[in-house]
């Protein structure tokens, strides 16, 4: 499927990261966005969520224009799933960094077939895309995977049309740029019981799928320990 460009939300997000943001009673908007990436790391969705709403009081997105928004269309994915995937996407929204030629696409599935029970409101994913000077050609591109971000291979990039292909896990929508049969990753210790292959060395992505994929269709979910 693609990604439907007519309901993509396109905001630009302002240099949190980069310490560049106003300040409100003595709160740095660079700080509050700190604490709540801390939080969201341990799982406190709900502090998180706060400490995020008011970095954003301080530094408001802005509305793109709208060269920035038909760039954002031009380059959106092109999104493929398995014939048996269970859950839809649900939303998607496109963050433009105001100084870089990047383009973050988040994409919000209704759920996570490993964590059903979570109390997340659904599985977060994110494509990263970034674009020539003359906003007409795809010059790099890079996806979520499971606290790793992938490259799509140059020469994948290089033929590329404007919407890249990006490929999405069974069940657990690990996001996977075109080429990805050629990428070899390093298995987390934590992944074991998700049926992940043991090794101190680069496997080939295909057999961390495989290997997550039996897990799932066989047993079951994995089960959380946090």
């Amino acid at each position: 499927m693609k990604l439907r460009t007519d309901w993509l939300a396109v905001i630009v997000i302002p240099l949190l990261a980069t310490g560049v943001v106003g300040r409100r009673g003595g709160e740095d908007a660079a700080e509050l966005h700190a604490a709540g990436v801390a939080a969201h790391l341990e799982r406190r969705l709900a502090e998180a969520a706060a400490l995020y709403d008011a970095a954003l009081d301080i530094e408001r997105p802005a509305d793109p224009s709208a060269q920035q928004a038909a760039i954002v269309r031009r380059f959106a994915p092109r999104i493929s799933t398995t014939a048996a995937e269970p859950f839809g996407l649900k939303d998607a929204a496109a963050i433009v960094h105001p100084t870089s030629r990047l383009i973050a696409y988040h994409l919000f599935w209704d759920d996570d077939i490993d964590f059903p029970d979570d109390n997340d409101p659904c599985d977060h994913e994110v494509i990263w895309v970034k674009y020539s000077g003359d906003g007409a050609r795809l010059e790099g591109v890079w996806t979520y995977f499971h606290g790793r971000v992938l490259s799509a291979p140059a020469t994948v990039v290089a033929s590329s049309s404007t919407r890249p292909r990006v490929d999405v896990q069974w069940g657990k929508h690990g996001s996977l740029p075109e080429g990805w049969r050629g990428l070899s990753i390093i298995p987390e210790v934590t992944e074991i019981p998700d049926g992940i292959p043991v090794s101190v060395l680069p496997v080939p992505l295909e057999r961390h799928l495989e290997g997550s994929f039996q897990k799932l269709a066989t047993s079951g979910r994995a089960e959380r320990t946090s």
